[in-house]
């Protein structure tokens, strides 16, 4: 498999939602962000840590996400 590199930034630019993906040394990643806006009473901030072979799901759920 090859390694990803970089990091992948996704915002929204209706609000200051955002997806950020970090990868980081040895096929690990940092996935975080926020949804529902800062602005709001009622908003989310998350992150976590889990390894690259999850970037191919999550493409695969966005691109069947994006075509409904």
């Amino acid at each position: 498999m090859r390694a990803w590199s970089g990091t992948y930034q996704i915002n929204d630019y209706d609000s200051d939602d955002y997806i950020l993906i970090e990868c980081l040394k040895l096929g690990h990643i940092s996935i975080s962000g926020q949804v529902g806006g800062s602005h709001s009473e009622e908003f989310l901030r998350y992150k976590f840590l889990t390894d690259q072979t999850v970037l191919g799901e999550l493409i695969s759920r966005w691109r069947k996400m994006l075509l409904m």
